[in-house]
C-alpha cells in the first residue's frame, strides 16, 4: 500500500483495523444466510465446486446451470485445496463452509485497501488545491475502518458469503485509475470484476466518457483493450473449449432476468407496487399501453445515467466521477426489474472517499446504510424461518420510501451541479459574443 506524498503509512492503525474486523467476522463465519424461498448461496457455490471435483472447471457450464463465469476458477482453487483438507462437498460439511467463505474475507481486505487508497489520493489532491488541512493518512485509515466494519459488508461476506466488496472493487479502483490516467489498468480491472459478477457494466459509460475526456480516443482504446483483455485472460479456456455460446446465454439471461416478481427483495421504486400486487417485469403498467415494468426501468436507469454523465463529463476528476458512479449504483438499484437486493452495495465503497472531504454526505450515506443492513437481514436471514415475516411488512415498506426520498434528494445534487454547469457554460457564451460584438464594432 502505497504512500503517496511522502506521508508515512499508519501500519499500526491498519493491523488494528484487521484484527477488529477479523475478530468480528469470526463468531458469523459457521452461520448461513437463508434466501427467501429456500436455499443459500452457499449451498449452491458448494454444489458447483463438487461440479469441478467430478467433472473439471472446463466443464462447469455443461454440468451445471450456474450463472457465474469467473469465480469459478476461484472455486476451482478451493477445490484443490479441500482435497487434501476433506473429501465431503455436503452442505453440511463445516469445513467446506468456512473455506467456502475465505474468498470473501480476502475481498473484504480488498475493498479496504481499495477505499484506504483512493480516499488518500482525494484528500491530497484537496489538500494540493488548498482546500483541505487535515492529514490524508488518518482519514483514509478512518474511511477504511468504516468501510471493514460496516454492518452490510460484515453480513455479506461472513454470513452470506457474497462477493460483493469484489464488485465494489471493480467498480471504485477503474474510476481511480482513469482519473489518474492509467487507462490499461482500470480497463483491466474493471473487465476482471465484470467477468466475476457482470454488474460493473453499470459503470462503463461513465468511464468510458471519463476517459474519452473531450476527444482522447487513444486513452478509451486504451480502457477498452485492457477490459477485452481481463475477460479473454479469464475466458480464453472455455472459449477454446466451445463454452462462448453457453456463456452469452448466462449474460443474456441476466440482462433479461425476471425473478417472478418486480424487485428481487430490494426495497426500492418498485417495492411498493410488488408488494401490492402480483406483477411482472414484462407486464404493461396501464393496461392499453405497450409499456412494461421492465421498459420503464430502463428508461428511468437511463435517464439517470445521462444526467450523471453530464456531472462527471461537466468538470472531470476523482470526487465528481465517484459521486456520478454511486448515483448511477443508487439508479440501477432503485428502477430496475427484478433487481437484487445487495445491488446497492458500491454505493457505500465509491461515496465514502467523497463524504470524507465532504460530511454533508453523512445525511444520505446514515440512513442508507441502516435501510441496506436491514434489508440483507430480512431478505437473507441467519435462521431459517427468521425475519422472513418481516419481508412485506410496513416496515418494509418505510424502508423504500426513505430510499425513495434520499433518491430523490441525490438526483437533486447531481442535477444542480449539471444546471450549474450548464448555466455557466450559457453566461460563457453569451459573453464571448459580447466580447466579438464589441470588437467588430470598434
Amino acid at each position: 500500500m502505497e504512500a503517496p506524498r511522502g506521508e508515512p503509512t499508519p501500519w499500526r492503525g491498519i493491523a488494528a483495523v484487521f484484527a477488529i474486523a477479523a475478530l468480528v467476522r469470526a463468531p458469523l463465519l459457521p452461520l448461513h444466510a437463508y434466501r427467501w424461498g429456500g436455499g443459500t448461496d452457499t449451498a449452491e457455490y458448494k454444489q458447483w465446486m463438487a461440479a469441478i471435483h467430478e467433472h473439471g472447471v472446463l466443464e462447469i457450464f455443461r454440468s451445471t446451470n450456474t450463472d457465474y463465469i469467473g469465480y469459478h476458477w476461484v472455486l476451482w482453487l478451493l477445490t484443490l485445496a479441500w482435497e487434501r483438507l476433506g473429501d465431503s462437498y455436503s452442505d453440511t460439511a463445516r469445513g467446506l463452509h468456512l473455506l467456502i467463505k475465505a474468498p470473501p474475507l480476502l475481498f473484504d481486505a480488498g475493498l479496504f485497501a481499495a477505499v484506504y487508497v483512493v480516499t488518500r489520493s482525494l484528500v491530497d489532491e484537496r489538500r494540493e488545491a488548498g482546500s483541505a488541512t487535515s492529514r490524508a493518512a488518518p482519514l483514509a485509515l478512518a474511511a477504511g475502518a468504516v468501510i471493514a466494519l460496516h454492518p452490510a459488508v460484515i453480513y455479506d461476506s461472513a454470513v452470506w458469503g457474497q462477493i460483493d466488496a469484489l464488485t465494489a472493487v471493480a467498480m471504485l479502483l477503474p474510476l481511480f485509475l482513469v482519473a489518474r490516467k492509467q487507462h490499461e489498468a482500470a480497463g483491466f480491472v474493471w473487465g476482471a470484476g465484470f467477468v466475476m459478477k457482470p454488474q460493473p457494466i453499470v459503470i462503463a459509460p461513465l468511464l468510458a466518457v471519463l476517459a474519452f475526456d473531450r476527444g482522447e480516443w487513444r486513452a478509451l482504446l486504451r480502457l477498452t483493450a485492457g477490459g477485452l483483455a481481463a475477460g479473454l485472460l479469464v475466458a480464453a479456456p472455455w472459449i477454446a473449449h466451445g463454452d462462448l455460446r453457453r456463456i452469452g446465454g448466462i449474460y443474456k439471461a441476466l440482462v433479461y432476468e425476471d425473478l417472478g416478481r418486480l424487485s428481487g427483495n430490494s426495497w426500492n421504486l418498485w417495492w411498493f407496487r410488488d408488494v401490492a400486487a402480483d406483477s411482472r417485469p414484462g407486464d404493461r403498467i396501464i393496461g392499453g399501453l405497450p409499456l412494461t415494468y421492465r421498459m420503464a426501468g430502463t428508461a428511468m436507469t437511463g435517464a439517470a445515467g445521462g444526467l450523471a454523465l453530464g456531472y462527471a463529463w461537466a468538470r472531470p476528476g476523482l470526487s465528481r466521477a465517484l459521486v456520478a458512479g454511486a448515483y448511477v449504483v443508487f439508479a440501477f438499484y432503485m428502477f430496475s426489474t427484478s433487481s437484487h437486493d445487495r445491488y446497492l452495495y458500491p454505493l457505500f465503497a465509491l461515496l465514502l472517499p467523497v463524504l470524507v472531504i465532504d460530511r454533508r454526505w453523512l445525511l444520505m450515506y446514515t440512513p442508507l446504510s441502516v435501510t441496506f443492513t436491514l434489508t440483507l437481514l430480512i431478505s437473507a436471514p441467519p435462521s431459517e424461518g427468521w425475519a422472513h415475516g418481516w419481508l412485506e411488512s410496513p416496515l418494509s415498506l418505510a424502508g423504500a420510501a426513505v430510499n425513495l426520498l434520499l433518491f430523490a434528494a441525490f438526483t437533486a445534487v447531481v442535477g444542480k451541479g449539471v444546471y450549474h454547469e450548464i448555466r455557466a457554460f450559457a453566461v460563457g457564451r453569451r459573453a464571448s459574443g459580447a466580447a466579438t460584438a464589441e470588437t467588430a464594432a470598434g
